[in-house]
């Protein structure tokens, strides 16, 4: 859902602030070091319902980024001579410069937890996420060059051929931004986490989409069959990718529920409370936490995660911080 909310304010952006991004870029340029900043810099945890579920997260999670850089790369895969074409190749390269600086903001925000892990404790992130943070300094180091040199005033200062050549390791940095956002979202949809099924769906269909397009565009003096191959392909990876995300996200296990555990019953003693392990649940970021208490002799002797939907290194840091400051 985010990432569709994304696409079309991307589409709106692009589309009403085409002259202005033309004409001022830089006062574009310093709203996205602001904005990045922010999205970096806050939880925003005290933001209303509305604002956290469905506008930070537009930003923190670099939805926005990705959606921008979609249209950027839709830019160049649609038909030469077309009118949206001629409408945002102009403006191409400001589009990625401004994406870009939104993106190194979600790299602030979730690389103070993640970039931390990997480099410092590697073994608290599971297999998918150590190869997404992995994964992301490769973007990053795709990233950097590719926004310095979309700067008019470096452009210029450089061969043309060699500018050329590695602006072209942007379609490597499109599918490593795809493989990163599937690493992070198949194993939540295989889960049945609600709507990353919806999202799984949404990235594929845009970024197989736009490999099918591009593709074809190069192959565009083959011959017909040649030239329809890429949707073929296309195809036929989104099948895979739904093969592996969506029939176990409709029989995905349920989440982990409590083991019911009978209260003991209440002594007839001066104590307080009755002796026995009791269950609760709560919102947390990504869904519902249950964890057990444990009470002996008016005292919390123990306390155990039940089931949570959170990211596990988020949720690690919040129940090592919890868990002594309960017991006390």
């Amino acid at each position: 859902m985010i990432f569709l909310i994304s696409l079309g304010l991307a589409a709106a952006f692009a589309a009403a602030s085409r002259k202005a991004l033309k004409k001022r870029p830089y006062v574009f340029y310093a709203a996205a070091v602001l904005i990045s900043a922010a999205s970096g810099a806050f939880t925003f945890s005290g933001a209303p319902d509305w604002a956290r579920l469905y506008v930070v997260p537009v930003f923190q999670r670099g939805a926005f980024a990705t959606a921008l850089f979609a249209v950027v790369m839709y830019a160049g895969a649609l038909k030469n001579g077309s009118r949206l074409i001629k409408l945002l190749m102009p403006v191409r390269g400001e589009l990625s410069i401004f994406a870009a600086i939104l993106v190194f903001g979600h790299n602030i925000a979730y690389g103070k937890t993640y970039f931390r892990y990997l480099f410092a404790s590697p073994e608290r992130l599971d297999t998918q996420t150590l190869a997404a943070a992995v994964i992301s300094l490769a973007l990053l180091c795709l990233l950097i060059p590719l926004t310095v040199t979309s700067f008019p005033r470096v452009r210029k200062k450089m061969k043309a051929r060699t500018w050329k050549k590695l602006q072209r390791t942007a379609y490597a940095y499109y599918a490593l931004v795809y493989v990163h956002v599937m690493l992070l979202t198949v194993p939540a949809a295989r889960a049945g986490r609600s709507g990353y099924a919806l999202t799984v769906l949404a990235y594929s269909v845009v970024f197989l989409g736009y490999a099918a397009m591009r593709i074809r565009k190069a192959l565009r003096k083959r011959p017909f069959a040649v030239m329809f191959s890429p949707y073929a392909g296309a195809a036929f990876a989104l099948a895979a990718v739904c093969t592996v995300a969506f029939p176990a996200a409709s029989a995905a296990e349920p989440g982990i529920e409590p083991t019911p555990l009978a209260a003991v019953a209440a002594d007839t003693g001066t104590r307080r409370y009755n002796d026995g392990t009791y269950t609760g649940s709560g919102e947390g970021y990504n869904g519902s936490v249950t964890v057990s208490v444990t009470i002996e002799n008016d005292a919390v002797t123990e306390l155990a995660v039940a089931g949570h939907s959170d990211d596990k290194a988020y949720f690690g840091d919040a129940w090592d911080a919890i868990y002594p400051a309960v017991l006390e």
